[in-house]
């Protein structure tokens, strides 16, 4: 059990590394993680590669993961090159299965799911030159509402391809703490904030589709989908039973 209780702690800790590592891998490209295409990852791989034959050992990744700003102990890092060869007997890394690891770290979904607060930021930052709406959904792992609204946000996301749509979960780890309780002042779950150029333009909380797309709407710009401009913003029901309003 001791022994069970002591890998699920270190697999815990790898996932944390994992998502520092992504967020730094996209600050230093310039671009969320989501967008870093399989022509820069070669580049990235090559890079690693310092001795030119083809793969990467342990020390060559460890250097360059230092390189990028992470602080990963040695243990750690060698569950993580363990996760990511895909062999028992191959013992450096190879690009395809560096690329094949990547995109399960990064899946091609319509919610990016989010593990530091630097990639929040990179994400503002990619969208801000285009003025892009970015909706963010943060919730608790624990919270049932938010569980339940997760199919409603995925076809949300896929309703409004001009919205780029993110998720946090804000007991997660340190960094989604301090964004959710310090930064956002997050109080309940869910709670969806709208950004447009760095700039929050809406927040509302509750797990109710009518009222999320409601202030979705109400958030969107001429030219995305969804847009009208006779659109009137219907603020919520009375409770069932409450008395009309005079």
């Amino acid at each position: 059990v001791k022994g069970a209780a002591m890998g699920a702690s270190l697999m815990l800790k790898t996932r944390d590394d994992v998502a520092k590592i992504r967020a730094a891998l996209g600050q230093s490209l310039g671009v969320s993680p989501q967008k870093i295409t399989e022509e820069q990852l070669r580049k990235v791989f090559d890079k690693c590669d310092q001795d030119g034959n083809g793969s990467v050992s342990f020390a060559e990744l460890a250097g360059a993961v230092k390189a990028l700003g992470v602080k990963v102990p040695e243990i750690e890092m060698r569950e993580l090159m363990m996760e990511m060869i895909d062999s028992s007997t191959v013992h450096e890394l190879r690009f395809e299965d560096f690329l094949g690891w990547w995109r399960t770290m990064v899946p091609d979904s319509p919610v990016l799911l989010l593990h530091t607060e630097a990639e929040l930021d990179q994400v503002l930052a990619d969208e801000a030159p285009s003025n892009r709406l970015v909706v963010l959904q943060v919730g608790f792992t624990f919270c049932r509402p938010c569980k339940a609204f997760e199919p409603k946000y995925q076809e949300f996301a896929k309703t409004y391809p001009d919205a780029r749509f993110l998720k946090v979960f804000g007991n997660e780890n340190r960094d989604m703490v301090h964004l959710s309780r310090d930064r956002l002042k997050t109080r309940s779950t869910p709670t969806f904030y709208m950004f447009r150029n760095h700039e929050q333009v809406s927040m509302h909380t509750g797990a109710k589709a009518f009222k999320f797309e409601q202030h979705l709407r109400k958030a969107l710009v001429e030219g995305e989908v969804g847009y009208d401009p006779d659109f009137e913003f219907t603020p919520d029901p009375p409770p069932v039973g409450a008395p009309a309003a005079k």
